[in-house]
C-alpha cells in the first residue's frame, strides 16, 4: 500500500464469518440512520 509516496505494511487479520456478520448487522442500522438524517437535512 502506498501512502504519500511511501511504502506501508498492512497486515490483515482474518475474521470468522459469524463475526463479521454480526459486526456488519450492528453497523448497518447506524449508517442506514446517518444517511436519513442527511437526507433530512438537505430537503430543508
Amino acid at each position: 500500500m502506498m501512502i504519500k509516496e511511501y511504502k506501508v505494511r498492512v497486515q490483515y487479520q482474518h475474521v470468522k464469518e459469524i463475526e463479521k456478520k454480526t459486526k456488519r448487522e450492528a453497523v448497518a442500522p447506524v449508517i442506514l440512520q446517518e444517511l436519513k438524517r442527511m437526507r433530512e437535512k438537505n430537503k430543508l
